[in-house]
């Protein structure tokens, strides 16, 4: 009996460590497979294809870890840049044109906003041989009446958008560069149709010679940047514009603006008037530090759908010299959106800038001008722009004298993201 009971224990033993053995490792396996799912979920999300969704919501996790978002450091923060890569031929008169591919600029620009009302805007620009900030300015907006107070590096108040690569005459003349003070907007009623009122007082900027496009010859008369930093603040500006806009929706608007600008001759503005100006005209005298200076003019800018106009008229005096110019400038974008091709946007501007004084050959900054450029911008896509533009240009160096040549074209590839 004892026996029987040995051998049966045994059978058990036998049949029992088994299955006892394949449980274990069904369980074992169930768990090596627990694990290998938990380590999956384990992994970083961005090592998983992720839908878009999934991704903005990654992203979102991010910020906030990195203490960005509501954190009280930033409540939003953009970075936008910009590259040019451009073809130019240029006329040079009687030399021989000008083929060159060139970097045109390549900008980095910050926008950081710290509160509803409190922002910055940063803006450095970077060509083949220099380096610069072009914009820097701090915002205080989003207030009633569409209040505004920017204090930095920042635009004259009447300078327009520009959509072409090339400036008009008048643009190199009057408002090209920035300058360094502080301005304030107000709209009534805050609506798309509102009446407006601007106001800026800056350091102010000198009268120097300037190219009026890509080439290095016949220069024009222009506001630019004081050389000396010991000049900044010697002929403060004080600027002021009232216009109102009427609009009855995003594609149809129309805006229209007075402006004037009042400052005064430092040493530097009346050093270049007698060097370069008065020698040619002397019935202009001699310039003086604290003699007049003022811009004031107009300007008019309106949509219908897919056509714009802008233009824009400156009547300007610096001592005992004059200067008036103009600019009208009509477009048409057609819209696309099939193959390679978003829109397509034609342009035409026509300007002209006066010099009320004697001409001379030797001296272009004496010279009347006028402009006529054709232009053409293909949207490959949203960011990416070929532009293609003509300028004509046609001075009139003195009576009797020929004509220079010195018309451009301009081949440009756009990529902003």
């Amino acid at each position: 009996m004892a026996r029987m009971l040995v051998v049966w224990l045994l059978v058990a033993c036998f049949v029992a460590v088994p299955a006892y053995a394949q449980q274990s490792a069904g369980t074992q396996a169930d768990r090596t497979q627990e694990a290998a799912k938990a380590a999956q979920d384990s992994k970083p999300e961005q090592e998983r294809k992720l839908s878009l969704e999934e991704r903005v919501e990654l992203l979102e996790k991010k910020l906030k870890a990195s203490k960005v978002g509501d954190s009280g450091v930033l409540k939003r923060l953009r970075v936008n840049f910009e590259l040019e890569l451009e073809w130019l031929y240029a006329q040079r008169d009687r030399v021989v044109p000008a083929r060159r591919g060139q970097l045109d600029k390549f900008t980095i620009e910050v926008d950081a906003r710290f509160s509803e009302h409190v922002s910055l805007v940063a803006q450095g620009r970077f060509e083949a041989d220099e380096a610069w900030v072009k914009t820097a300015y701090a915002e205080l907006d989003n207030l009633p009446c569409g209040q505004r107070l920017r204090f930095g590096l920042d635009g004259r108040i009447f300078k327009p958008t520009r959509r072409t690569e090339s400036y008009p005459l008048v643009g190199s003349a009057f408002w090209r560069t920035h300058d360094f003070g502080i301005s304030y907007r107000i709209k009534v009623p805050d609506g798309d149709s509102h009446a407006y009122m601007k106001a800026a007082v800056a350091n102010g900027l000198t009268l120097d010679s300037r190219k009026p496009g890509e080439q290095e010859q016949y220069y024009l008369v222009s506001d630019k940047k004081p050389d000396a930093l010991a000049s900044l603040g010697e002929n403060e500006e004080y600027s002021l514009a009232l216009g109102a806009r009427c609009a009855g929706g995003k594609k149809q608007w129309l805006d229209v603006s007075l402006f004037g600008l009042v400052s005064r001759l430092d040493d530097s503005d009346a050093a270049f008037l007698n060097l370069h100006i008065n020698p040619v005209d002397p019935k202009l005298g001699t310039a003086e530090r604290g003699d007049s200076k003022w811009r004031r003019g107009g300007a008019l800018s309106a949509r219908c759908a897919d056509f714009f106009f802008q233009g824009m008229y400156i009547l300007a005096r610096d001592s005992d010299l004059f200067r008036e110019g103009y600019y009208v400038q009509p477009s048409y974008r057609l819209p696309l959106r099939r193959g390679w091709l978003r829109s397509v946007e034609v342009l035409l501007r026509a300007g002209h800038l006066r010099m009320q004084m004697d001409k001379s050959t030797a001296q272009p900054m004496s010279w009347d001008r006028d402009e006529l450029t054709i232009g053409a911008l293909l949207e490959i896509r949203k960011g990416v722009t070929v532009k293609m533009e003509y300028t004509a240009y046609d001075e009139d160096p003195g009576k009797g004298e020929k004509q220079v040549k010195n018309n451009e074209f301009l081949f440009q590839l756009e990529f902003k993201f």
